[in-house]
């Protein structure tokens, strides 16, 4: 079938995602371009209740983006 999810939704380097290297915690995002390009998607197609910040947390939940601080024994594992 075919996607009703933009373009700009369904483009992105891997380094967009993956490429981490914050120290502090203050430095994680809450929301990316990406998330709301995605959240304004869903919402053109009738989903509701899905802001950025909803989104964001999904693909931080699902593994699409890597937000474990350099310091965490985590963040090494993730890229690999």
């Amino acid at each position: 079938g075919r996607s009703t999810l933009s373009k700009q939704s369904r483009t992105h380097r891997k380094a967009d995602l993956w490429d981490n290297q914050r120290k502090h915690l203050e430095e994680v995002p809450a929301l990316t371009p990406l998330a709301t390009q995605i959240s304004k998607d869903l919402k053109a197609i009738g989903f509701k209740f899905l802001g950025p910040t909803t989104i964001y947390a999904h693909m931080q939940a699902c593994g699409m983006v890597n937000d474990h601080l350099v310091s965490c024994p985590f963040h090494k594992d993730c890229l690999e």
